[in-house]
């Protein structure tokens, strides 16, 4: 397989920051990046005082909260 190398291509600017969440807000997500999303919700936390809960919402998926 022979691969190219393309310039100018621009980074998708599709992720949500959770320091950007104001209380009652939430994000869904999916099951696969449970662990990483909760190690950054706790590395906040220690951070800023910014609290956060995830669940499971379906087979899926799961949910963060920002709760304080």
């Amino acid at each position: 397989m022979v691969h190219e190398i393309e310039k100018a291509i621009p980074i998708p600017e599709n992720r949500v920051r959770l320091s950007d969440m104001e209380v009652g807000d939430s994000i869904l997500f999916a099951l696969e990046v449970r662990s990483t999303v909760a190690s950054n919700a706790s590395r906040l936390k220690l951070k800023t005082g910014k609290d956060f809960t995830i669940r499971k919402v379906d087979e899926d998926n799961c949910r963060v909260w920002r709760i304080a």
